[in-house]
C-alpha cells in the first residue's frame, strides 16, 4: 500500500482563529506561488459571517495558493488536492433546522450543514462512501446529523468514474460560540485499496 501525499489549495473565508458560531469577521487570503503550477479552487470571498444564511448562492473567485505536504489544515471552501487527482472539498457551514424525524444530537445548541463534492481524477473509481468525517466544538465531539427530509444522508453509495464528480450533504451539532473542527479522511477507495490518503481538517 502506498500513501499519497496532498497539496492544498487554500481558498475562501479566513477568520481570526478558528470557526466562531457565533460571528468572525472577514479577511482575504494572500496567493502565494505554487511551486508546481498554479492551483485554483471555488470558496467564498467575502462574509460578515461564519454561517452563511440558508440557500445562499454567493459566488466565488478563484485564487492561487500554495501547495504544502505538511500543512494538513484548510478552511471551509477549500479544496484539498493529492497527487494522484482525488479532490476534495468542503463547503462553508449553513445553519439549518433538523426535521421532525431526523437523527440529531439533543444535546447540541446549534446544528450546521455542509456540502461536500469529491472529485475523482485518478485513473480508477473511488468509493466515496469510504470518505469517513468527524468533528469537535470547543473541547467536544460532536454527532452527525441524518435528516432524509432535508437530503442529508452522508455520503452516497455509487462509485465515481474517472473524470467524474458526486455532491452531498453532511450536518453536524455545534456549540454556540464555540470553534468548529471538520476532520475528512479518505480511506480505501478504490476497491484493490492500494491507495491511504491522510486525513484532512478543514477550519475557519
Amino acid at each position: 500500500m502506498t500513501t499519497t501525499r496532498l497539496r492544498l489549495s487554500l481558498t475562501g473565508l479566513t477568520c481570526s482563529g478558528v470557526l466562531l458560531l457565533s460571528g468572525c469577521i472577514a479577511a482575504p487570503f494572500i496567493p502565494l506561488a505554487d511551486p508546481q503550477g498554479p492551483v485554483t479552487s471555488q470558496g467564498p470571498t467575502e462574509s460578515t459571517s461564519p454561517l452563511a444564511p440558508e440557500d445562499d448562492q454567493s459566488s466565488v473567485e478563484p485564487t492561487d495558493e500554495p501547495s504544502s505536504e505538511e500543512d494538513l489544515t484548510l478552511h471551509f471552501g477549500d479544496t484539498v488536492r493529492y497527487d494522484d487527482g482525488l479532490e476534495i472539498t468542503v463547503s462553508r457551514p449553513k445553519k439549518f433546522k433538523p426535521s421532525e424525524y431526523s437523527v440529531y444530537p439533543k444535546d447540541a445548541d446549534l446544528y450546521i450543514k455542509f456540502t461536500v463534492t469529491v472529485k475523482n481524477g485518478t485513473n480508477k473509481r473511488i468509493d466515496p462512501s469510504s470518505i469517513s468525517t468527524s468533528a469537535t466544538s470547543g473541547d467536544e465531539e460532536m454527532e452527525e446529523v441524518f435528516d432524509t427530509e432535508n437530503n442529508i444522508d452522508g455520503a452516497p453509495q455509487t462509485k465515481i468514474l474517472k473524470g467524474k464528480s458526486t455532491k452531498y450533504q453532511i450536518a453536524y451539532g455545534a456549540l454556540k460560540g464555540k470553534d468548529f473542527i471538520l476532520e475528512v479522511s479518505p480511506y480505501c477507495l478504490d476497491t484493490d485499496c492500494e491507495q491511504n490518503y491522510e486525513s484532512a481538517l478543514f477550519v475557519s
